[in-house]
């Protein structure tokens, strides 16, 4: 019976943890101040590694040997594996929501790029003088806001933001 009250106590404690970071209980209305967007390729050769393990190879490996293989004990694997090495970044960034792209970059002998990371921010500034900031993972999302009209910024118990939404008095304009 104590394990159900502890687990039922552990619960709600999850719960309540989630719903003080996702769910909006302060609402303030501000307008868009600037606007931030960075986008990264890292780019990377893959080379052959030689490896020993005492678990069979998976993936992308070759050359695969297996010592002592009548004896689990003492079975070894040794093979050879492709692994990233040599790596860069190129960035491209700037303050506007103009001239969005990937990084102009040039690929050397046997470049791969690896990944892809995208980071917008835009930051808000209320009627007080108070500064919010939102980093978006969507970039739809993003370039749909605008400067000049005023948005409903819904923040957590943080502080900070998890909802934007127009403005109540914004959408009565644009209904007019």
């Amino acid at each position: 019976m104590t394990a159900i009250f502890i687990s039922v106590g552990i619960a709600l404690v999850v719960v309540a943890a989630i719903t003080a970071v996702v769910v909006p209980v302060r609402r303030v209305d501000a307008v868009v101040s600037e606007f931030f967007w960075r986008r990264t390729l890292l780019i990377g050769t893959r080379v052959w590694v030689k490896r020993t393990s005492k678990r069979k190879p998976t993936g992308d490996v070759r050359n695969v040997e297996v010592r002592h293989a009548a004896d689990p004990e003492r079975r070894r694997y040794t093979y050879e594996e492709r692994v990233w090495r040599k790596m860069r970044r190129v960035e491209e960034s700037r303050h506007s929501q103009d001239g969005v792209r990937w990084p102009l970059h040039i690929l050397g002998r046997d470049e791969e790029i690896r990944k892809r990371k995208e980071l917008y921010k835009v930051t808000f500034r209320s009627a007080e003088g108070r500064r919010y900031m939102r980093k978006m993972r969507r970039f739809g999302e993003w370039q749909a806001l605008r400067k000049g009209p005023k948005y409903q910024l819904g923040r957590n118990a943080f502080g900070a933001v998890v909802a934007i939404r127009p403005a109540k008095n914004e959408l009565a304009e644009q209904d007019s």
